[in-house]
């Protein structure tokens, strides 16, 4: 076999496609324009290469062209375009989901773009002026999201730039799934997929929802919590606190009441699906006194925003290893 070289002025994405050896490969040529592959001299060869804000440009070669040229050179020609500069977020955290593929087509040209978001969740790409684009952004895990993106109003000189940011909402999996990755139950509690939890943190359940004047767990409700119970089995040394809410309808003593009965409701689901009751170290109620929005006595408001207010959350107290076995559980 031999080495396929060329110079390319700058840092280049490089496809070789049809290789002996290797299929398909994509390389980055070095500071000096440079790149290296093992070709076999009776195979054919597509070189593509393109780099953000030059037109992409590819060569067809015989292997034995290139050892007869002793490599292959390709010209890049500088575009004039608009860099877009985009970013790929969680739509119900504040956080950035690296890693994401974004597909541009170009409306104009037909021509189509493929990038993958940095570790911030961004990425850039430069766009041919007085134009548009349907921007397309997948990840594992996510659903699909398509937006529409024009530079046809925008000012084509240099230094001007578009900024756009693309929502990706978590799929909807099976919590009682046996194959359900770490990575999907850490991004469904707080957006990350690290699980970087930490003691004291609080997880906001959006879902654990209850009937009024109910402390039954809802069907909705079981979805979350069983997810909990993911989470828990993935984690088997963490240990947490349960506590639960109501809306500010009804006479606050028996809100009080009701909310510590719903805590119950949700603990023992729990140590129904497996989890040891030595594990929710706590489980109280605080009525209707915290809110988390502005539906206090008196106050008319929706049934949705009602809602909102009936919830259980979920704090991490600590781990297993790092808990005194004198801590009781029940109720605070």
């Amino acid at each position: 076999n031999n080495l396929l070289q060329t110079a390319l002025n700058g840092s280049y994405s490089v496809q070789v496609a049809g290789g002996y050896l290797r299929a398909d490969a994509s390389l980055t040529s070095n500071e000096e324009g440079l790149f290296e592959y093992f070709y076999h001299p009776q195979q054919s060869y597509a070189i593509f290469a393109e780099k953000n804000y030059y037109a992409s440009t590819y060569q067809q070669m015989s292997g034995l062209e290139i050892a007869q040229r002793e490599g292959a050179c390709l010209y890049l020609e500088k575009r004039n375009c608009i860099n877009l500069k985009g970013q790929v977020k969680n739509k119900h955290f504040d956080t950035f989901i690296a890693g994401a593929t974004i597909s541009i087509i170009d409306q104009c040209s037909g021509e189509i773009y493929t990038t993958t978001t940095d570790r911030k969740g961004q990425f850039e790409q430069c766009l041919d002026c007085k134009c548009a684009f349907t921007i397309t952004a997948n990840k594992v895990n996510f659903k699909e999201n398509i937006v529409d993106v024009s530079t046809e109003n925008t000012p084509c000189i240099q230094g001007v730039s578009l900024k756009e940011t693309i929502e990706l909402e978590l799929d909807i999996l099976n919590p009682a799934d046996q194959n359900l990755s770490p990575d999907y139950v850490n991004q469904f509690f707080t957006g990350d997929p690290s699980g970087n939890y930490t003691v004291g943190q609080v997880l906001t359940l959006k879902n654990i929802y209850y009937d009024f004047d109910k402390s039954d767990i809802r069907s909705d409700a079981a979805y979350e919590l069983d997810f909990l119970v993911a989470l828990l089995n993935q984690k088997p040394t963490m240990e947490v606190d349960l506590a639960s809410h109501t809306d500010s309808r009804g006479e606050a003593n028996y809100n009080l009441w009701l909310s510590k009965e719903r805590a119950k409701s949700a603990r023992m689901y729990l140590i129904d699906q497996g989890i040891a009751a030595a594990r929710i170290h706590h489980y109280t109620g605080y009525g209707e006194a915290q809110p988390v929005n502005d539906c206090y006595d008196g106050v008319e408001c929706s049934e949705e925003a009602h809602q909102l207010n009936r919830r259980t959350e979920v704090k991490i107290v600590g781990y297993k290893d790092n808990l005194s076995s004198s801590l009781e559980t029940g109720n605070e």
